[in-house]
């Protein structure tokens, strides 16, 4: 399942699996905040600068909701190049070994997992690239760090730091990120005004095809009506022959005797 919104949920999940006797083991992976800022301004016509909070939003939030559980951090750029070394490294961190590992999983793994799902990919350095807020690139160089070292709690400090400044400031970013959902919500009526238009006109063309099949099928049914009236007046026909055959044949039966005696 691929939803980023259970960085911002997963408490609630906690729960639910608690309650189901489980204890989660969380694989955290992240991917450079640029790439997702493009990726959100392609999918959901966000600017750069709204792709860059969100991301920051859901970092920081799922870090901390999974802070002191058994986790173990990757990257979505790590899991590219080379998907064994950090499922075998997600392994010995949680605990516990993946289910399936055969050559038949290995090589569809292989065939599903290119550079080509990366339809956005940024090279830049995050820390020398004045279009990216301090806290963005603090934030993703931890994030980078646990994933190629392990996780370090002395970092705990700056994400913290981060955290709490962009929380005591989201009051600031409220026009700004509600003039991106007026033009999220604009974008997705129209869309959505375009798809009942597409789902209007295939109904029609769908309730079209039915009346032509009803009369199609009305047709075949009043020819078979036909052919069953018609081979029933045949049938009959036969059992009239028949009858009269018989009759005929019992009329006949004394003059054959007859003939044979005086034969």
């Amino acid at each position: 399942m691929k939803d980023p919104r259970i960085c911002r949920v997963y408490p609630f999940w906690k729960k639910v699996l608690e309650a189901e006797g489980c204890t989660p083991a969380l694989l955290y992976t992240h991917r450079n905040p640029l790439e997702v800022a493009a990726s959100l301004a392609n999918l959901k016509k966000a600017s750069a600068e709204a792709g860059l909070i969100i991301w920051l939003r859901y970092v920081l939030d799922a870090e901390i909701a999974t802070r002191g559980e058994r986790r173990c951090f990757t990257s979505f750029q790590r899991i590219i190049e080379d998907w064994p070394r950090e499922i075998a490294k997600a392994e010995q961190e949680l605990g516990f070994v993946f289910r399936g590992h055969s050559q038949a999983s290995q090589q569809e793994v292989e065939s599903f997992l290119s550079r080509d799902l990366k339809h956005f990919e940024k090279q830049d350095d995050l820390a020398g690239n004045q279009s990216v807020p301090t806290w963005v690139s603090d934030t993703y160089a931890v994030l980078e760090r646990w994933a190629a070292e392990g996780e370090d709690t002395a970092d705990y400090e700056i994400l913290d730091r981060v955290k709490g400044d962009f929380d005591r400031t989201g009051p600031v970013f409220a026009p700004f990120t509600s003039n991106e959902a007026r033009n999220l919500k604009a974008e997705v009526s129209d869309q959505g005004q375009q798809a009942v238009a597409v789902a209007e006109t295939r109904e029609k063309e769908a309730v079209k095809r039915a009346g032509k099949l009803k009369r199609e099928l009305m047709q075949v049914t009043e020819s078979r009506n036909a052919l069953s009236k018609q081979l029933e007046q045949e049938h009959g026909a036969i059992q009239e022959m028949e009858r009269a055959m018989e009759a005929a044949n019992t009329k006949l039966r004394p003059l054959r005797s007859w003939t044979g005696k005086k034969c």
